[in-house]
C-alpha cells in the first residue's frame, strides 16, 4: 500500500520529515559534502589543485589551500586583501585560504561554528598580528533538519571572505 500523506496535517508531516532525517543523517558525509562544494567554488584554482575537506574528529573539519599565482591573486575582490597586495608585489605574496569548522550539541539541537582566514604569511600560516584576515560566524540550530535547510546559506556569508 502507497503512503498516504492526505490524513496528516502540516505540523505532523513536518514532525516525521524531522524524524526521518534525524534517523537517517549523516552529519560528517553532510558536512564534508557541503564543504567540499564551497572548496571547490571559494578556494580552488589551477595553482590550489583539488582542496579537499579533512575531518579532524570530534565534529571539526578544516579546509586549507595555499594560491601562489599572483595572476589569481590580484583577482581577489576583498577590499583588505587588496590593499595588501597593493602594499606587497603580487609576484611576492602567497595567499593561504584556511577554514576550520566545529559542530556542538546533538540531533535534537546544537551550534555550528565556522573560521575563516585569509592569510598572507604562508606556507606557514604565521598567525601574527596585521598577517592575516580572519571572519567568525556561528549559526545555531533546532535539529539536523534545520541544519540542512539552512547551512549552505550560513556558509556563503562566511566564504565571502575568500572573494
Amino acid at each position: 500500500m502507497a503512503n498516504n500523506h492526505q490524513d496528516y496535517d502540516k505540523d505532523s508531516l513536518t514532525q516525521e520529515m524531522r524524524d526521518k532525517v534525524t534517523k537517517e543523517f549523516d552529519l560528517e558525509s553532510f558536512v564534508i559534502f557541503t564543504l567540499n562544494n564551497f572548496s571547490y567554488r571559494y578556494m580552488e584554482t589551477k595553482t590550489t589543485g583539488e582542496v579537499k575537506t579533512t575531518s579532524l574528529g570530534n565534529n571539526a573539519f578544516a579546509i586549507k589551500a595555499i594560491e601562489s599565482s599572483d595572476e589569481i591573486i590580484k583577482n581577489f575582490k576583498n577590499p583588505s586583501i587588496q590593499k595588501v597586495i597593493e602594499i606587497k608585489k603580487p609576484d611576492s605574496i602567497m595567499l593561504g585560504t584556511f577554514c576550520q569548522v566545529q559542530l556542538s550539541g546533538s540531533k535534537e539541537a546544537g551550534a555550528v561554528e565556522v573560521n575563516c582566514f585569509v592569510n598572507w604569511n604562508t606556507p606557514n600560516f604565521d598567525m601574527t598580528p596585521g598577517s592575516f584576515l580572519s571572519k567568525q560566524e556561528t549559526m545555531k540550530f533546532e535539529d539536523y533538519l534545520d541544519l540542512r535547510n539552512r547551512f549552505a546559506s550560513f556558509l556563503e556569508n562566511v566564504f565571502e571572505i575568500f572573494d
